[in-house]
């Protein structure tokens, strides 16, 4: 079941324009907002889209999205990456090499593709080892109801090729930023302090 409800109706009406046109582009849906949807547990408004061979250059993308009626003002070009905004709503499109660990999940209501929760684990694992936000945390904690910590840790080592996941332990037991940072508009009850008080306990039945 996807939760249509994370979306706020700026961001739902775009994605019904956006969606089809992203995934004849070859993109799904990642990030944040991917996670929001599977699971349902708070509001997210950007979307991420990925996929392993950017579609030509990114310079000529808008012109792309702009043959599926979608108007793309980009804000930044590089190699296989574009940010910017459709109809206000801030999106990325990024090329991403790793392979998937499981085939992407169709939203045929909104015409779009979304990563699995696996691959989704791997990323959130990847941006907290990068000093996540508290975003990240509290994603993480969340994809905890789908899978244990030992079964992401698993996910993030196969896809990015590790064998050392020490990194990204200690970075899991590092709150010094994220505490600073504004709760998200949560849909279901939650406690930040209770959040990383979980985190600690399954972090310490690893190591």
């Amino acid at each position: 079941m996807m939760h249509a409800e994370v979306l706020p109706p700026e961001q739902q009406a775009c994605l019904r324009q956006l969606g089809p046109a992203a995934t004849a582009g070859g993109f799904h849906l990642i990030g944040g907002t991917a996670v929001a949807i599977h699971l349902g547990h708070r509001q997210s408004v950007d979307f991420d889209w990925c996929t392993q061979q950017f579609p030509g250059e990114p310079v000529n993308f808008s012109s792309s999205l702009a043959c599926h009626g979608v108007r793309l003002t980009p804000t930044s070009l590089a190699h296989g990456t574009v940010h910017g905004s459709v109809d206000g709503v801030k999106v990325t499109f990024l090329e991403f090499k790793p392979l998937l660990l499981e085939p992407t999940i169709d939203w045929p209501e909104y015409g779009c593709r979304l990563a699995g929760l696996a691959d989704l684990a791997a990323l959130k694992l990847l941006a907290v080892s990068q000093r996540g936000t508290k975003k990240d945390f509290i994603d993480v904690h969340a994809l905890g109801s789908a899978m244990p910590l030992q079964a992401m840790i698993h996910s993030y080592c196969h896809r990015f090729g590790l064998a050392d996941f020490a990194r990204v332990l200690a970075a899991l037991c590092y709150f010094d930023d994220a505490d600073d940072q504004p709760m998200p508009t949560m849909l279901v009850p939650c406690d930040w302090e209770a959040i990383k008080h979980d985190i600690l306990r399954q972090v310490r039945a690893i190591a």
